[in-house]
């Protein structure tokens, strides 16, 4: 479980931005801890089974895009603002959940 503000538990979504901002843009080549937290999404909510390494290559592109087409964003391959607001993150237990969220480091949060 992430930071917590007044108790509230926060789901990790990835970001790469340090000026507090999430809104990053990964895509294949990408390779980073915000790439894992996807991955860590894309496996946990979606089943998608990927290894969980940091490194946005051909399978985590394949998995993206399958669940892009099922969450209703547009299937590019390509994780932005929008997927990220569509997308399920796994916060403390076991429910996948969307949110508003806040960023620390590379991992934001959502609330």
């Amino acid at each position: 479980m992430g930071p917590s503000n007044s108790g509230v538990p926060r789901i990790p979504v990835p970001s790469t931005s340090n000026s507090g901002v999430s809104n990053c843009t990964l895509n294949q080549g990408t390779v980073n801890d915000a790439v894992r937290g996807m991955q860590q999404a894309l496996n946990q909510c979606y089943g998608k089974g990927l290894t969980v390494d940091g490194n946005f290559g051909p399978a985590t592109r394949t998995a993206l895009r399958s669940v892009q087409s099922a969450i209703g964003a547009t299937s590019d391959g390509i994780f932005g603002p929008s997927t990220r607001d569509r997308m399920t993150f796994k916060g403390n237990g076991s429910t996948c959940q969307t949110g508003l969220y806040i960023r620390t480091n590379h991992i934001a949060y959502f609330n």
